[in-house]
């Protein structure tokens, strides 16, 4: 418990670390690409499980009747456990990570924004201080629980660890701490991807309801259609993402040509009215209308 407290400053290089990333740096590559290897296996049973059909039934007792009832009742459970386990995993096999930990959170931020053509994690930050009150208390208090169990899951293998010596020493129940305090992480670890999955609908509700406040506080005007919306969000994107300057003289034709993709945002007037603005505009045309 006094890890637990100590490494609190540390939370979040430890949920990183039971995330997956970086294990190719800390752990042999051997062991890193087994822990990725297993949860690619992992993946494809489920895509098969998921695939799974009965044959019709055919038979006449009812013996055979039950057997066929029984029979489709398992193959319709294992299809929702493994419709379950495809939605912890990011669309692109090429994202997995080690654990399930990452892939949890990964599938739930890689298609929160990319839904809209956003680049999530690139996006959210500045979408951040737009996200209302309530949103906000409850990302932060799946944050606090997934930063929480995580390091709880550490503290536990560290004691687990620290008590090994007492299974060589003393042949009691006492021999049973190390496998208990093992127990208690992995119950954290659970606890994590509970939290982790709540986070992830959070996540994307977030971007359903904020998006556009992003860009109406960027002083652009928002988009007319999903398809203008699609193609201004990709370019905004890329240029959040990349060091590329927005604006470039037009003698610079190598910039130019190096930042095409960014057309879009060039192209765009801004729209600096402000809602006061927007409201005398219409006072306006209310009273001109009436006349």
């Amino acid at each position: 418990m006094l890890i637990g407290i100590l490494v609190q400053p540390f939370q979040i290089p430890i949920v990183r670390l039971l995330e997956g990333y970086g294990w190719e740096q800390r752990l042999p590559s051997l062991l890193a690409g087994m822990a990725v290897e297993r949860q690619h296996r992992r993946l494809a049973r489920a895509q098969l499980l998921d695939q799974a059909m009965v044959e019709v039934f055919r038979g006449n007792s009812m013996a055979e009747a039950a057997r066929y009832a029984k029979t489709q009742a398992r193959v319709a459970s294992a299809a929702s456990v493994a419709a379950e386990r495809l939605a912890q995993y990011p669309a692109d096999s090429d994202r997995i990570l080690p654990t399930m930990l990452g892939n949890i959170l990964r599938a739930g931020e890689d298609p929160a924004g990319g839904r809209y053509g956003l680049q999530s994690m690139t996006v959210y930050p500045r979408m951040y201080p737009y996200i209302s009150g309530k949103l906000d208390r409850a990302i932060t208090r799946q944050l606090d629980l997934i930063d929480t169990t995580s390091a709880l899951c550490l503290s536990f293998i560290a004691a687990a660890v620290a008590t090994l010596p007492i299974i060589v020493i003393r042949h009691s129940w006492w021999s049973l701490v190390p496998a208990a305090f093992l127990g208690l992480a992995w119950l954290s670890y659970r606890a994590a991807l509970n939290a982790a999955t709540d986070h992830g609908v959070l996540f994307a509700t977030a971007f359903d309801l904020h998006r556009f406040d992003l860009i109406k506080n960027l002083h652009y005007p928002l988009p007319d259609t999903v398809e203008d919306e699609w193609t201004f969000n990709q370019a905004l994107s890329a240029f959040l993402q990349g060091p590329e300057q927005l604006f470039c003289p037009p003698e610079d034709a190598d910039v130019l040509q190096a930042t095409k993709d960014l057309d879009i945002l060039r192209a765009t007037r801004y729209q600096h009215q402000t809602q006061s603005g927007n409201d005398s505009g219409n006072a306006a045309t209310e009273s001109q209308s009436s006349g």
